[in-house]
């Protein structure tokens, strides 16, 4: 099999995954959505991207103290964390 067949097939594999879990998420599967996303390999898992879909799904699951888990034990962008306490917490007047 050639290099880019291989390369291109594992690329689909892991958009394949992110996409399962970001529609679990948005069908408010959040256990389904966190097992998907924790399952990846851990250069993508470390990403801020899916730490604050993560993140996301533990916070529509009331599992705050998850949240707090994530935003303080992983090392990642933290203007990524933002879109986890936008709506919500601009409701309570937390994020200004």
């Amino acid at each position: 099999m050639c290099v880019l067949c291989v390369f291109t097939d594992s690329v689909m594999a892991l958009l394949r995954e992110l996409g399962r879990g970001y529609q679990a998420l948005c069908s408010y599967s959040c256990r389904e959505a966190i097992n998907i996303l924790t399952s990846l390999p851990p250069q993508h898992y470390n990403t801020g991207w899916v730490l604050t879909h993560i993140g996301r799904a533990y916070f529509e699951l009331a599992e705050y103290t998850q949240v707090t888990h994530l935003t303080h034990t992983k090392h990642t962008e933290v203007t990524h964390f933002t879109g986890v306490f936008s709506a919500e917490a601009a409701e309570v007047g937390v994020c200004e």
